[in-house]
């Protein structure tokens, strides 16, 4: 990463109010989808403490210097165009003009970890008319919206928070080669912390939708999947090669979480990508599972579902029931055989309209469960169960499957659907515009498979235009009805 590109992107941040200079902070110049923005820590444009909410444009004073000793220039300010006081950032639209069209292009990421290198370059207090490069490392991911970095062994605040001030507003940068990822920017820079040499960064999740800064794994989602099948792209059955393709939401951090501590029952609608977040969590994760797919089955009894479970055990584990015994005690007998340190059991797609079948598998589930943990203290056997219904309806009375599962719901895609078509528009290279995207999420029903459907017609159509996607839309529907 070349240093000296990140300083002319620092910018210094003076507030000037009745004929005084009462706050100093720094900022990062940053170039949005339409324009040039300044990013920088709340405070550096509020105070400290919020202490002037109502601050003019013209006391805002921006000075970028493009070279060591060089004459500070002037910003012109143009709004705030949004802010946080609890997680501390701001955002300036400024006035800057790219002479020689040389910025750099600037993206950022949210997938770094403990450990990465981080630049970061600001106008401290003490010296403000240099700016000043700091090496630091990850100390903390992202939590909430903030994370944790720590200066580097040879860089330090000797002083403490006199060295540390006027740094806040600063961008952190991780080091990624030739690529320029601005992944956050420091927050109050002070007392025990700049003692420690710990500065706590908000991260750019908030930030990112006000200005249009492209994201780094987007981007190459983009490259890569020029010469990609499309088939992969809009791919049914998750496999690894289509990880680039899948949209992880909130549910997927729950599901990983969840099922270090218990049992998992995944319930949602078909379409919802249950089968796909189990298969692509556990795939991930490199964990081993063993898959029981209850799709093609009629099942009549529940007595079939712990007989199909028995069948894919002994085919995974190369074991088999050597007695009579009834099937619950022979599925914990096989598992305990297998001598494995952790087993996962899938039990996918339970589709079955008779209630009472579907308490007496419940039920059986939940035995099943609690016998092996009672007879094998030592295993680790997890269970995740995937089905239309939602078992809390069946579990109403029972303390004892609380304690067993953690229930988890999939059919929540109203926040997300439109960044899922984002990923499949932008990796199919379709550029459809907003207006035709807005008519196929009204029409996709929130449902990843609805909305895979009608992308798969869009490209079976040599031109794209609002009559193709329109017609898209109606033959899907058709299919759904």
């Amino acid at each position: 990463m070349n240093e000296d590109v990140i300083n002319r992107l620092c910018v210094r941040i003076t507030l000037h109010i009745d004929e005084k200079n009462v706050n100093h902070g720094t900022g990062t110049l940053v170039k949005g989808k339409d324009c040039f923005y300044v990013i920088t820590a709340h405070h550096c444009i509020y105070g400290d403490k919020n202490a002037y909410p109502n601050i003019q444009l013209s006391q805002i004073i921006l000075q970028q210097q493009m070279a060591f000793n060089a004459a500070f220039e002037n910003l012109e300010v143009l709004e705030i165009t949004g802010s946080s006081f609890p997680d501390d950032w701001a955002v300036i639209k400024v006035g800057f003009v790219d002479k020689d069209g040389q910025f750099p292009r600037l993206t950022t990421t949210f997938n770094f970890k403990r450990n990465d290198e981080i630049l970061f370059t600001g106008f401290q207090y003490l010296n403000k008319n240099e700016s000043r490069s700091f090496k630091s490392t990850v100390q903390n991911g992202i939590a909430g919206s903030e994370f944790r970095i720590t200066l580097a062994e040879r860089d330090t605040f000797k002083a403490g928070s006199d060295d540390a001030k006027g740094l806040s507003g600063s961008g952190a940068f991780l080091i990624n080669g030739s690529e320029y990822l601005l992944i956050g920017i420091l927050k109050n820079v002070k007392g025990d912390e700049a003692l420690n040499d710990d500065i706590k960064c908000c991260c750019m999740k908030d930030i990112v939708p006000l200005i249009g800064l492209e994201i780094y794994e987007e981007l190459k989602k983009i490259e890569i999947s020029k010469n990609i099948d499309p088939r992969v792209i809009l791919f049914n059955n998750y496999t690894l090669k289509c990880d680039l393709f899948y949209y992880q939401r909130e549910i997927d951090k729950n599901f990983m979480n969840s099922l270090k501590v218990n049992n998992i029952w995944l319930s949602g609608n078909s379409g919802k990508g249950k089968t796909a977040l189990i298969n692509r969590n556990l795939s991930i994760n490199e964990k081993e599972y063993c898959f029981c797919d209850m799709s093609p089955i009629n099942i009549e009894s529940s007595a079939e579902i712990l007989e199909e479970i028995l069948i894919k055990i002994e085919d995974k584990f190369g074991t088999f029931r050597s007695d009579h015994t009834n099937k619950i005690k022979q599925i914990s007998h096989l598992l305990s055989l297998s001598n494995k340190k952790e087993v996962i059991i899938v039990i996918d797609e339970l589709f079955i309209d008779d209630e009472n079948i579907l308490k007496d598998i419940a039920n059986n589930l939940n035995s099943l469960v609690i016998y092996y943990s009672n007879s094998n203290p030592e295993g680790n056997l997890k269970f995740i169960v995937s089905t239309l219904f939602n078992p809390q309806k069946l579990f109403k009375n029972s303390k004892k499957a609380s304690d067993y599962f953690q229930y988890l719901n999939c059919d929540d895609w109203k926040l997300d659907i439109e960044n899922l078509f984002d990923i499949l528009n932008n990796s199919l290279n379709l550029n459809i515009s907003d207006k035709q995207k807005m008519a196929i999420l009204e029409h996709g029903e929130n449902s990843p498979r609805i909305l895979k459907a009608i992308f798969r017609k869009i490209i079976s159509f040599s031109e794209i235009n609002e009559v193709n996607i329109e017609k898209a839309i109606q033959l899907t529907k058709n299919e759904f009805v």
